[in-house]
């Protein structure tokens, strides 16, 4: 009998430590502290409109086999307590209930493909023992996970998966430690009443113009929700002014399209999730949507979220730019007298269209500015996560996924354009600010500024600011993004800025390494437009690396950086932006080069790149002086003793390069480096004699 318990217990084990969950499901290591951070789930809203705080959340923690979750719950007297205390301190500390709801133990995969798993559960709140329960993992984004689990069994029975005992879990898993842009699943303008969910009574009864939604009209541009002018119709805020959405995903589940959103706050929360739209997904011109105060997306046919979930009803309207109309045709007549049509922003004009007689204005033709003819030329964007080609003629900068912008009006500074976007989903047309500026034959610089719904003059328009979080800099951003000329052909070989070659050290594809950077050729010692890479150690160089120069950038506005664009010759097609600046004093006694390496050619100013956590470099190279360039015949006339494995190293040579004999550039190098330790001297023999000095008084 001991016998057969002991074979149990190894064949368990065994299963255990088989058994892992996914690598998108594990949490992650907080990098300063090392901490796992949690996904939330179960996220209770409350005070949207004003004040928006968490009522309750639960945090989960992954690890390789086990899992574990925690139920947090702030009573509405916490905040009062919480203004008497440090705003550093989190809220879970300050006040407020944190308990374990279970652990998990990962026993046996069920379905790998659909990600199923059977768990043995215990420590359960209310009862001791261990219970068996299945659950599927969805992965709906970088961020943001789906559930399906079985009811708790007290054995682990075959049928324990069975999926007509699964259900859908309402509330998903949030990776808020992750934002990442992300496009919402749908786009378009609509016209739409919002009706209470607790009283299916219209929340703006007493107001006939309607409220308008407007879905990625631009790319990355999120939803906008725009309540009626001076109205009380905005259930995410109790003001009517226009609020902006930001999705961080979407999915589609049978016959619903689900949208997780948040909205723009002044609370600690970084703008975290507070809301799931859902919409059908296949919808005409009228149709129903369901908005929750909270993150929970319900799957039930009627919408209904579990009580104490506050929600609204939407019934929409797809717009049609086609069809020129009035909110409503007797209103607006009534109207029409008191001078609503004489001003287009007095909050009436864009209800009653028809009424003020813009369906007759739509066909009117304006004459168009132009863009200068040097930038007209088919090109491509490169970035994180997005690839587009571009292409510019004298009218229109045409994104192959973000869309058309058509020049409309030009500046007193010769690099920027107000534009227009016109749209036929519904969207109203937008007014922005575009930048281009031609760095010789290779590359433009661009960027855009925010879309509007009125044109503004361009010093309002050509104010440049990343878009809100998460979507941050990737479509329209503060700093300027890199364009690169679409013809391999024609890609023309430029200054690459180091004038020289010089000794690193580092990390180079996250690996600790040295080596030698240079502009040099090896054969003359000649400034060349390739910039090459040397290494024995370096992860990814394989002896040398080389990089063909496509623009060195200086401009006063990047203060002590310089930009350097490449393409590598490898045949590899990568391009990468080269950042050189110098090291912050507190790391070293005195600032020293360095270089950073971007995954892609966008460069920005590198102080603001390192705020995006996914804006790192790849390599982090920091130089030693300059080195003496010595040639092929001038090694071979004066041989010395071999360098070490920092010196450059050209395959195919007998022994590779050696190091000449110490000169009179070397001797220049190093006198600044023999100047500061001179001055030490004397600073610290110095004081020692007025120490002498003052004692002797």
């Amino acid at each position: 009998m001991m016998n057969g318990q002991r074979m149990q217990g190894k064949r368990l084990g065994k299963c255990l430590t088989e058994c892992t969950f996914p690598e998108f499901l594990r949490s992650a290591k907080d990098e300063e502290t090392g901490l796992l951070r949690p996904w939330k789930t179960g996220t209770h809203w409350f005070q949207i409109s004003t004040n928006p705080q968490i009522q309750e959340l639960s945090e989960i923690y992954v690890t390789g086999s086990d899992m574990w979750q925690f139920k947090l719950e702030f009573p509405r007297s916490c905040e009062t307590k919480a203004r008497r205390l440090s705003n550093k301190i989190s809220r879970s500390e300050r006040c407020g209930q944190r308990t374990l709801s279970y652990n998990r133990t990962c026993l046996t995969v069920d379905n790998a493909g659909l990600h199923t798993y059977r768990l043995l559960e215990h420590h359960r709140e209310g009862w001791s023992g261990t219970k068996y329960v299945c659950v599927s993992f969805q992965r709906r984004g970088n961020n943001v996970v789906t559930i399906r689990k079985g009811p708790l069994r007290d054995r682990n029975v075959p049928e324990l998966c069975n999926d007509v005992k699964m259900e859908n879990d309402a509330w998903p898993w949030l990776a808020t430690w992750e934002p990442s842009p992300y496009i919402c699943p749908i786009s378009g303008g609509f016209s739409l009443r919002v009706i209470s969910g607790l009283t299916m009574k219209d929340t703006c009864e007493n107001e006939w113009r309607n409220s308008s939604l407007e879905v990625e009209c631009s790319k990355g541009e999120g939803i906008s929700f725009i309540p009626p002018t001076k109205s009380s119709c905005n259930p995410f805020s109790n003001t009517s002014h226009i609020t902006p959405l930001y999705c961080w995903a979407g999915w589609q589940d049978g016959p619903y399209t689900y949208m997780i959103v948040s909205a723009k706050t002044e609370s600690n929360y970084h703008n975290e999730p507070q809301f799931c739209l859902r919409f059908p997904t296949v919808f005409g011109t009228d149709f129903e949507a369901f908005l929750y105060v909270s993150v929970i997306c319900p799957t039930d046919w009627d919408g209904r979220p579990p009580a104490g979930i506050n929600y609204f009803k939407l019934k929409i309207r797809r717009k049609n730019n086609a069809i020129c109309e009035d909110d409503n045709e007797e209103e607006c007549s009534k109207l029409k007298d008191s001078g609503i049509c004489e001003h287009s922003q007095n909050g009436f004009y864009e209800h009653c269209l028809k009424t003020c007689g813009e369906c007759d204005n739509s066909a009117a033709v304006r004459k168009t500015c132009s863009f200068e003819s040097k930038l007209n030329a088919r090109w491509k964007l490169i970035d994180r996560d997005r690839f587009e080609r571009v292409t510019i003629n004298s009218s229109h900068v045409v994104f192959s996924e973000m869309g058309a912008f058509e020049c409309y009006q030009t500046t007193p500074d010769v690099h920027q354009y107000t534009v227009t976007t016109a749209h036929n989903n519904g969207c109203s047309k937008r007014y922005s600010c575009i930048e281009l500026e031609r760095l010789g034959n290779n590359i433009i610089r661009y960027r855009i500024g925010p879309s509007v719904r009125e044109n503004q003059p361009f010093e309002t328009l050509c104010q440049f600011q990343d878009d809100g979080y998460p979507v941050m800099d990737t479509y329209r951003s503060s700093a300027k993004k890199t364009l690169i000329y679409d013809d391999e052909g024609f890609l023309l070989e430029t200054y690459c800025g180091f004038e020289g070659q010089f000794k690193f050290n580092g990390t180079y594809g996250g690996q600790q390494c040295l080596g030698m950077i240079s502009d040099k050729d090896p054969d003359t010692c000649n400034t060349v437009a390739t910039l090459t890479l040397r290494s024995k150690d370096c992860l990814g160089i394989t002896g040398v690396k080389q990089y063909q120069c496509l623009q060195y950038i200086s401009d006063e506005s990047s203060m002590d950086e310089t930009y350097l664009i490449t393409k590598s010759k490898d045949g590899e097609e990568e391009y990468n932006c080269w950042v050189k600046s110098m090291s912050p004093e507190y790391e070293y006694m005195f600032p020293q080069p360095i270089i950073f390496k971007m995954p892609t050619p966008q460069c920005g100013m590198f102080a603001r790149v390192l705020v995006h956590h996914d804006r790192q470099s790849d390599a982090e190279l920091y130089l030693k002086g300059k080195e003496k360039c010595v040639t092929e015949s001038q090694t071979r006339q004066s041989p010395v003793d071999p360098a070490p494995s920092t010196v450059p190293y050209r395959s195919g040579t007998n022994g590779g390069i050696h190091v000449a004999p110490q000169g009179s550039e070397e001797f220049h190098n190093m006198a600044p480096r023999n100047s500061v330790f001179l001055m030490a001297f004397f600073c610290i023999f110095g004081h020692f004699v007025n120490s002498l000095l003052t004692m002797r008084r």
